[in-house]
């Protein structure tokens, strides 16, 4: 019975988790969205959305640090912390995983095939975006280092590269939907 009311009380939970969510997606005007389709659309190569994170985009060191704290479960911290793509080009700051999942969005809607992992670097967790263009592989968005970085022949040698360790440390955080 107490497994029953558990279980119903997180299914609660979680819907609320979700409503929240896409609330936070209403709260933008038509006028910023289509803004933000607008730019969006222009941000449709590699460089020109490494371009514009660089320019734009500010890493946001207290977010980092609720990462790093281990008092969130990942669920949470996604679900509490991540940007959606339409937040982070509005409030143009965040961790790594908004900014490669603002170029997995600008990639993946101008053609590109895009995968954002988070990996395991330096021991730490980091979000990185992979785009491939023609035959290669390349790093788009990367905060610690805003610059298309490759290429690799394919997709296992670039994570090679950035070390993630065993595969199941690779973890994939770019929403479909966004």
């Amino acid at each position: 019975m107490k497994r029953v009311k558990l279980l119903s009380v997180l299914a609660l939970v979680a819907l609320l988790v979700v409503s929240c969510a896409t609330l936070l997606n209403l709260q933008y005007s038509d006028e910023q969205i289509a803004e933000f389709e607008g730019v969006t659309a222009q941000l449709n190569t590699p460089e020109k959305v490494d371009g514009w994170l660089r320019n734009n985009f500010s890493y946001n060191y207290d977010t980092l640090a609720l990462f790093r704290s281990r008092r969130y479960t990942r669920a949470e911290l996604y679900s509490q912390f991540v940007k959606t793509p339409i937040e982070t080009f509005y409030k143009k700051e965040g961790v790594c995983i908004d900014a490669s999942n603002f170029a997995a969005y600008c990639l993946k809607k101008a053609g590109y095939k895009v995968r954002a992992p988070l990996v395991k670097t330096y021991g730490k967790g980091h979000m990185i975006c992979a785009v491939k263009v023609g035959d290669e592989w390349w790093i788009v968005g990367n905060t610690r280092g805003f610059y298309p970085q490759g290429p690799w022949k394919t997709y296992k040698e670039l994570l090679f590269y950035v070390k993630p360790g065993k595969p199941e440390e690779v973890y994939y955080g770019y929403r479909k939907g966004w």
